[in-house]
């Protein structure tokens, strides 16, 4: 540097390193580097041209013309941390050189992480600055600030009454946009760089992660996008706008893209006792998961879709509608990118997500079992929101084996997976589509699952657990209204005033629940992957019906045809493990998209109908006509009725354009099973596939 002499330099005291590394730097670059980062000095006149605008002085703690090295920095270093606000504004020294080099923060940072936060991000920049520069220097600088910073966590009296954890996110939330990069860097190093203060990460991590979660739990699906001055949330740095909801998720998403730190976030996340109901929704990602149009309980009032006595105007409900899908999905996609940096960490951050997911479905089995809208235990269990955001997610994972159709991945699904109790611990007490048999050996399933089988079960039963029970919910509350109407008509006709009063208040509060839950049931990525996985369900269902019996850990390799020559090939034994609520979630998903064609999305792209319509088409080909197969009679006449669903799909395009007869593809569609004459002689079925006039 032009100001400083370098023979007048003393030479620096750092301990000698090993052959293998190169021989420190002389003193002035480390002096140099500590100004450039640690914004500390000796005096201001050693600053130089290329040095910062200012720094603090420690002038006192040396002898005369003596520069910092990494080894006498650390006392001076320590007490710039513990220096009190009104000593720091008067310790701070200019740069009275004509030119400087602007650093990121300020030398008088009065909240000790936030300095040490602004150190690490100007130590980042000084290696992107200088490519070239001692990387065992940077290095030792490196470690010096991650270990004050372990110390703070580790010791918070030392400097009381400052907090870490709240200056940690706060200093996360207000730097984020600018310096992610950086952040997520110092947040790993801060939980795997070595400590020499016995440092404990999991209390560390508790105390971060709690903070989330209490900012966490004020977000909801209304505001989860509004912006706000940091101030309102407690943690004002700079005084920066930011959105609460964007914050905690990019930090969540930090602490999952790291083993380590994805370990600690499963740990905080994951409750103590595994048969707690609501734990998981507690957790602070089960808070993300529950941002939702869904009242938490039915004696809530909706959030949204607000009655009025006038009613609500079709653009009113649309703009609603939209508003509520688009914030819907950014946070179920938030969730889903923080799940997939989980179980991509590693093979036992994998089993932990599924070990919670399946907790989390066995603990609230009882949601199974809501036959009417109003149950007083569902206060103790997991909200519809959750429980429908949380097989959105799983429907993301299911993605890869979803797409095509005849994906060769679909056959890695073991159908022993009901019966061995390791993640949905009452799936086995399911009905499934055969009886076992009682001269038949009971199977043994496998130990252990692959992913795919675990997360296709999973998915289906956090379906039949959220979605399910709102589609239920849904068609009573339907059901009821029309009854309403018909009440209601009949006061108007006799003219009680006190009755019609009465329902007419009624059917404005429930106008509101009806839209919120005609929202979130119809959301429109949601639906498109509900009807994938329908797809992939029953092209599984019809190779289980073809395929030899499974009783071990091996699993076929290849498709086998459908509909093969000889009739006499036995009916595989794995059918009487595979719940029925697998047929069951797929007809309820075409009933729907049968019910509300116009939200689907899917209704305008027949090539891609045509595809899922053939596996749709077969699976019904394959279990219909075999009692052996299908015993179940209120089951053959739901596949009965998805077969009406199913052909009524492309009625609604045919009337905006060409015309071509659904019976003609759906015929074209069972003429390729080549034993659609041995189907057609089904009177229950030739109504569905050879309607009469119904052209007309």
């Amino acid at each position: 540097m032009e100001d400083i002499n370098m023979a007048d330099l003393t030479q620096s005291s750092s301990p000698q390193l090993k052959a293998d590394i190169k021989p420190p730097r002389p003193a002035s670059v480390e002096n140099s580097l500590i100004q450039n980062i640690l914004l500390i000095t000796r005096d201001g006149q050693y600053l130089g041209t290329n040095g910062p605008a200012a720094a603090i002085a420690f002038s006192g703690n040396g002898a005369v013309g003596e520069l910092f090295d990494l080894d006498s920095v650390t006392h001076p270093f320590f007490e710039r941390l513990l220096m009190p606000a009104d000593q720091l504004g008067k310790s701070v020294v200019r740069n009275p050189a004509g030119k400087w080099i602007n650093r990121f923060g300020r030398p008088d940072q009065t909240d000790v992480v936030a300095y040490l936060g602004e150190c690490w991000i100007r130590l980042q920049q000084e290696k992107l600055r200088s490519p070239a520069e001692d990387p065992v220097l940077l290095g030792r600088i490196e470690g010096l600030i991650l270990e004050n910073l372990q110390l703070g966590f580790q010791v918070p009296d030392l400097f009381a009454p400052q907090s870490f954890p709240t200056q940690l996110v706060g200093f996360y939330f207000t730097t984020k946009d600018q310096h992610g990069e950086h952040l997520t860097t110092l947040i790993h190093k801060l939980f795997t760089h070595p400590s020499s203060c016995d440092f404990n990460l999991p209390d560390a991590s508790s105390a971060i992660l709690t903070i989330l979660r209490d900012k966490a739990k004020t977000i909801t699906l209304m505001n989860m996008m509004v912006y706000k001055a940091a101030e309102a949330y407690t943690i004002d740095l700079y005084g920066v706008s930011l959105c609460l909801f964007e914050a905690v998720v990019h930090f969540v998403s930090t602490f999952s893209t790291n083993p380590i730190t994805a370990k600690l976030l499963m740990d905080f996340c994951t409750p103590r006792n595994p048969r707690d109901t609501i734990g998981c929704e507690q957790s602070l990602l089960g808070l993300l998961l529950r941002l939702s149009c869904l009242p938490e309980h039915n004696d809530v009032p909706p959030e949204f879709f607000e009655s009025k006595a006038a009613g609500i105007g079709a653009s009113e409900i649309a703009s609603t509608e939209k508003f509520v899908w688009s914030n819907t999905e950014r946070a179920i996609d938030a969730v889903f990118g923080v799940v997939n940096n989980i179980v991509r960490q590693s093979a036992e951050l994998r089993e932990a997500f599924l070990l919670w997911v399946g907790n989390c479905l066995s603990a609230n089995f009882a949601r199974a079992k809501m036959w009417q809208p109003n149950l007083q235990f569902q206060v103790s269990l997991c909200s519809d929101g959750f429980m429908m955001n949380l097989s959105a997610v799983l429907l993301r994972l299911c993605r890869p084996f979803m797409n095509p159709a005849a994906n060769p991945k679909i056959l890695k699904i073991h159908p022993l997976f009901a019966a061995s109790r390791k993640y949905l611990r009452q799936m086995a007490e399911e009905t499934t589509l055969l009886p076992k048999e009682e001269k038949v050996p009971l199977l043994n399933p496998p130990a252990d699952f692959n992913f795919i089988t675990t997360c296709f079960f999973l998915c289906h039963e956090s379906i039949r657990l959220g979605w399910g029970v709102v589609w239920d919910r849904f068609g009573k509350l339907n059901k009821h209204l029309g009854e309403l109407e018909g009440r209601l008509e009949l006061a108007r006709e006799t003219n009680n005033q006190e009755e019609r009063h009465e329902i007419e208040q009624f059917m404005i509060k429930a106008a509101s629940r009806h839209l919120s839950m005609k929202a979130a049931l119809t959301l429109p990525q949601n639906l498109e992957l509900m009807i994938e996985l329908s797809v992939c369900t029953a092209t599984w269902l019809s190779q289980m019906a073809v395929q030899p019996s499974i009783t071990t850990a091996d699993l076929p390799s290849a498709y086998l045809p459908l509909f093969p020559t000889d009739l006499s090939v036995p009916v595989p034994v794995h059918l009487a493990y595979i719940p029925e609520l697998l047929l069951e979630n797929i007809l309820e998903v075409l009933h729907l998209h049968h019910r509300l064609p116009s939200t689907t999305g899917v209704t305008g792209n027949w090539s891609w109908q045509y595809e899922w319509m053939v596996e749709l088409m077969n699976v019904v080909l394959v279990y219909m006509p075999s009692p052996a197969r299908m015993r179940n009679p209120h089951l053959r006449g739901k596949m009965a009725m998805m077969m009406h669903n199913v052909r009524n799909i492309d009625r609604r395009t045919e009337r905006q354009g060409g015309r071509q007869t659904d019976g003609l593809k759906i015929r074209q569609i069972v003429s390729q099973t080549d034993r659609h004459n041995f189907f057609e002689n089904r009177i229950i079925m030739r109504r569905y596939i050879y309607p009469a006039d119904d052209a007309a």
